[in-house]
């Protein structure tokens, strides 16, 4: 009978934090950060074409971007970006992806070009001056 006594109270406590866990979740996905999630929900679309599954989104700023990343593996940008784009569409079977994204940063950034291709993946960053800005542009593909 004690076996069964222990057993119980360990499966209370064991359980309990699960569910503190959760409702610490809960807490802050619903409520700290629920009008974040929703001005990057009313951003977010899905993709009609391209690979079959995907989406896109513009004008997220870096908070919106960064709360996106926590969920997807996209690139890390740098912290004062703004003005961000972008558009990632996969296959769903296969490994084949397809991610772009543009942002502004200020014209005083340094940005390095890339240019790589190894058989069926390519990535590739540019930038131009517009204004008195820097308009970065990053795309990667897998085929």
């Amino acid at each position: 009978m004690k076996r069964i006594k222990i057993s119980v109270i360990f499966m209370l406590l064991f359980s309990l934090y699960f569910y503190v866990d959760y409702s610490i979740k809960i807490y802050t996905n619903r409520v700290s950060n629920g009008e974040l999630r929703n001005g990057i929900m009313e951003k977010v679309s899905p993709i009609e074409n391209g690979l079959g599954f995907g989406t896109k989104a513009s004008n997220l700023s870096i908070k919106e971007y960064s709360e996106i990343t926590k969920v997807n593996w996209f690139k890390k940008i740098p912290n004062n970006a703004e003005n961000i784009e972008y558009r990632y569409s996969y296959e769903g079977f296969l490994p084949d992806y397809s991610f772009s994204i543009s942002y502004d940063l200020p014209k005083e950034s340094q940005v390095d070009t890339l240019n790589f291709v190894d058989g069926s993946f390519s990535k590739k960053q540019s930038f131009k001056v517009v204004g008195n800005k820097v308009r970065v542009t990053y795309y990667e593909l897998q085929m």
